[in-house]
C-alpha cells in the first residue's frame, strides 16, 4: 500500500520530464517540491492516527475529528497562502520557475485531498480493513497518473497541476464516506 499512495509523486517528475522542456520540467518539479512540503503535515497526522489504534473507538474518534481540524486548518493557509506567495517563492529558483505558479496553486488546493487519503488508510486499518483500503490506493494511484498524463497533453504543466487535482478531489469524495462514518 506504501507504493500505491507514493508511487504517483515519485512517478509524476519523470512522466513530467519526458513530455515537457527542461525549464517547464524544472518549474514543475519546484512546485512539486513546495507543496510536498505543506502536504506533508496533514499526510503525517494521518500516518500517527495509527498509534491511536481501535481498542478504544471514542479516543479513536477523538483523533480522527483533531486530524481533520488540524488538516483543514492546514488546507486553508495553503488555500489563502499559495496564490499569494506562489509567484515569489518560485522565483527563488529563478524567473522560468514562476511558469509553474498556476500548477501550484491547483496543488495547494487540494490539500484537503491529499489529508483524506491518509486518513483514509488509517480509518481503514482501525476497522481491521487494510486490504480494502490497498486496493482503494491502488486505483487511486491509477487514476492519479492518468489524470497526469491527460493533463500534460492537454495543457502542459498548469494541465498536469489542475487535472491530477481534480484526480485528487475524485479520490477524497470516494474515501469521504468511510472516514465520515467512523467519526
Amino acid at each position: 500500500m506504501n507504493v500505491a499512495t507514493q508511487a504517483p509523486r515519485l512517478a509524476l517528475p519523470v512522466l513530467v520530464a519526458v513530455q515537457v522542456s527542461n525549464e517547464a520540467n524544472a518549474g514543475f518539479y519546484a512546485a512539486l517540491l513546495l507543496v510536498t512540503f505543506v502536504w506533508i503535515i496533514p499526510s503525517h497526522l494521518g500516518v500517527a492516527m495509527f498509534a491511536l489504534g481501535n481498542d478504544d473507538p471514542e479516543h479513536f474518534g477523538r483523533g480522527l475529528s483533531t486530524t481533520l481540524r488540524l488538516s483543514a486548518l492546514v488546507s486553508i493557509l495553503a488555500a489563502v497562502g499559495t496564490p499569494i506567495l506562489a509567484r515569489p517563492l518560485l522565483s527563488i529558483f529563478g524567473p522560468e520557475y514562476v511558469d509553474a505558479s498556476t500548477c501550484l496553486i491547483a496543488f495547494a488546493m487540494v490539500t484537503f485531498a491529499v489529508a483524506i487519503k491518509s486518513i483514509y488508510i488509517a480509518v481503514r486499518r482501525s476497522q481491521g480493513a487494510l486490504g480494502r483500503a490497498a486496493w482503494a490506493s491502488a486505483l487511486g494511484a491509477v487514476l492519479e497518473l492518468g489524470a497526469a498524463e491527460v493533463g500534460l497533453k492537454l495543457g502542459a504543466v498548469t494541465g498536469v497541476g489542475i487535472a491530477l487535482s481534480i484526480a485528487m478531489v475524485v479520490e477524497a469524495a470516494f474515501y469521504w464516506p468511510a472516514i465520515r462514518k467512523a467519526q
